[in-house]
């Protein structure tokens, strides 16, 4: 008998569905075929990698991110993906946002982006406009693509010079002037209501209206930094904006998505609404977690929705401890220096970096403060995000017959966030000079170690798009 692709031997091995076992992992043609008890040998492989007792986890699925939204794209792309790689994420979903036809701008993705990727990916599809939602149907039969984006904080007086992805050639940034209605938001609904299959919509909750009156009355405050930042975008906004989603999602019976959710308010809100029996998930990312209006990354942390106060960081603790909150992924922008326009809190532009560290951050926050355990951790960075996207059981578990996608935990290594450390494009990290308990060792996909002892292993060229 030839032998099998690899063999992970003296595992800790994280299984969502079944809990821990201590043995070995045997995978071949890029499958898990097997998991085998301590006590039995494995199979002769052609790659063995000894976990030593280390925790053996589905690789993470990063289903939040904006890696191609900066040109150019055979630049930029690959750092990303391997800065991913590193932290262990073997699927990325990226959110693709033009508004003309997707028919169009989208196939060229499909056939060029697998020469920047180290891992699988699929995309989610934002919606601007009417023509876009009448073309949802071919979005989904011909594209694969089952899950669209929704920004309810467009409206015009907001929405000036929104970036939006480049086409494979394109050399500078991409922006374009947009103004969001509720109108749009009911024919999305309407319209996946509609569909054979089943489809998600992610939603970008802030009531605009709200932020239109709020953000200038801050402004003329002369307050600044994070903590006008936060004013200048009320929660209230974002517990505005679920109410409004989960009630047309229950009326039309189609799922939805609340990314980025880390308000005390907006937290109330999900768990309202989960209670009336809205079919949602929630997502949080790890800023939310660790991060508030007291950090020193200072004006690097501007986001949308913004980053909030110590209060807010421990009630996103307790939605994530509770279930209500049950994927972390990043929103990662990976702004150069110039892109980010670091000036005041006015100018600097919105977003940031921080695919490679959603993992390190989540197992030194979460697992090594006892709020969770290694399997709610798998569950939050993968088996979750891929059931709510159609991915399982393909990715997100260990079970036979999955993608071989998984990663090495070390929980006691501790190190230091240096952004220079990393592939990325972006110099700078809002985690900088943050100690982490916490690494991952090896990343595996489809049986190929991509990542080992902070290099990559191989080059970009391995992806697959994933259809849906």
């Amino acid at each position: 008998m030839s032998p099998v692709q690899l063999v992970v031997s003296n595992a800790t091995v994280v299984v969502p569905e079944a809990g821990l076992l201590h043995g070995h992992v045997v995978v071949d043609d890029g499958k898990v075929v097997q998991l085998l008890p301590q006590r039995e040998a494995p199979p002769e492989a052609s790659r063995t990698v000894d976990a030593a007792g280390r925790h053996v986890l589905p690789g993470a699925i990063d289903a939040h991110c904006h890696y191609g939204l900066l040109p150019p794209m055979r630049e930029r792309m690959a750092p990303e993906t391997g800065f991913a790689a590193l932290g262990g994420v073997t699927t990325l979903v990226r959110y693709f946002r033009r508004t003309d036809s997707y028919l169009k701008t989208f196939p060229p993705h499909i056939e060029q982006d697998p020469a920047y990727h180290y891992q699988d990916f699929s995309a989610h599809l934002a919606l601007f406009n009417h023509e876009q939602v009448a073309e949802i149907p071919r979005y989904v039969s011909s594209l694969g693509i089952t899950s669209f984006k929704l920004y309810m904080n467009l409206k015009a007086n907001l929405a000036k010079a929104f970036l939006i992805d480049p086409l494979v050639d394109d050399e500078v940034l991409q922006t374009e002037d947009l103004d969001y209605d509720d109108g749009l938001l009911f024919a999305i609904m309407k319209q996946l209501a509609e569909l054979p299959v089943r489809t998600r919509l992610s939603v970008h909750v802030e009531e605009a209206d709200l932020v239109s009156y709020q953000l200038p009355r801050v402004q003329a405050m002369g307050l600044g930094g994070l903590l006008a930042w936060h004013y200048a975008r009320p929660a209230e906004a974002e517990a505005l904006g679920v109410q409004k989603v989960a009630y047309l999602s229950r009326h039309l019976k189609v799922p939805v998505y609340f990314p980025h959710i880390g308000s005390r308010l907006g937290i109330q809100a999900v768990a309202a609404e989960a209670a009336r029996g809205t079919d949602m998930v929630v997502e949080t990312c790890p800023h939310y977690l660790v991060h508030n209006i007291e950090s020193p990354a200072a004006e690097l942390l501007k986001v949308m929705p913004p980053v909030r106060t110590v209060e807010d960081n421990a009630a996103t603790w307790a939605a994530v401890e509770s279930g209500l909150i049950s994927t972390i992924c990043t929103d990662h922008i990976p702004y150069n220096a110039e892109e980010k326009r670091l000036g005041d809190i006015w100018s600097t532009r919105p977003a940031f970096g921080s695919i490679g560290l959603m993992v390190p951050v989540t197992i030194s926050a979460g697992v090594n403060s006892g709020r969770l355990t290694m399997l709610r951790a798998a569950e939050l960075l993968s088996t979750n995000t891929a059931k709510a996207f159609g991915f399982y059981p393909q990715k997100g578990t260990l079970l036979p017959g999955s993608d071989a996608d998984m990663m090495i935990i070390d929980p006691d290594a501790t190190w230091t966030v240096h952004a220079n450390d990393f592939p990325s494009a972006q110099p700078f990290s809002v985690y900088e000079d943050m100690e982490l308990t916490g690494r991952v060792d090896v990343t595996i996909s489809r049986g190929e170690v991509i990542a080992q002892d902070g290099a990559l292993q191989v080059p970009p060229g391995r992806g697959r798009f994933l259809r849906r």
